[in-house]
């Protein structure tokens, strides 16, 4: 009888074995990627948001030989308890943008996302990289 049984479920999984194969090399759609870079939140004065003009101004760590091609940049910021949120095509900040940062609530986080192609080989769509900064606004203390 226990010879029977592994007879019987070697024969099923033999069965189950092509479908398997076919449903595998048959998904429909193609599986990406994608590289989420977070860096720790940095802090800036209000006075020094007026000498920006573009992301490493922000951030001396960003390196723009990363990228190839820019897809977007979203500068998302707190004014009066509200949400407003600015998109570029670049890393120069927009007017809009620097309006945003500038004005923004103290204590409240301005969020920037950086989408873009990176400089390398690669060029399947899916290989976009999103980069995010976050910075808080510092009171200034007497």
């Amino acid at each position: 009888m226990n010879h029977t049984r592994k007879l019987i479920v070697l024969f099923i999984g033999l069965l189950s074995l092509p479908t398997e194969a076919f449903l595998q090399d048959n998904l429909g759609f193609d599986l990406g990627y994608e590289i989420n870079k977070v860096y720790p939140s940095l802090t800036i004065n209000r006075p020094s948001l007026h000498d920006i003009q573009t992301i490493i101004d922000i951030n001396p760590h960003y390196k723009p030989a990363w990228v190839k091609t820019y897809s977007s940049v979203k500068v998302r910021a707190v004014i009066n308890g509200k949400s407003i949120i600015s998109t570029s095509k670049n890393d120069t900040f927009t007017q809009e943008q620097l309006d945003i940062m500038r004005e923004s609530d103290f204590g409240s986080d301005i969020a920037i996302k950086i989408l873009y192609m990176p400089e390398n080989n690669l060029t399947q769509r899916s290989a976009r990289v999103q980069l995010y900064i976050l910075l808080n606004i510092a009171k200034l203390t007497p």
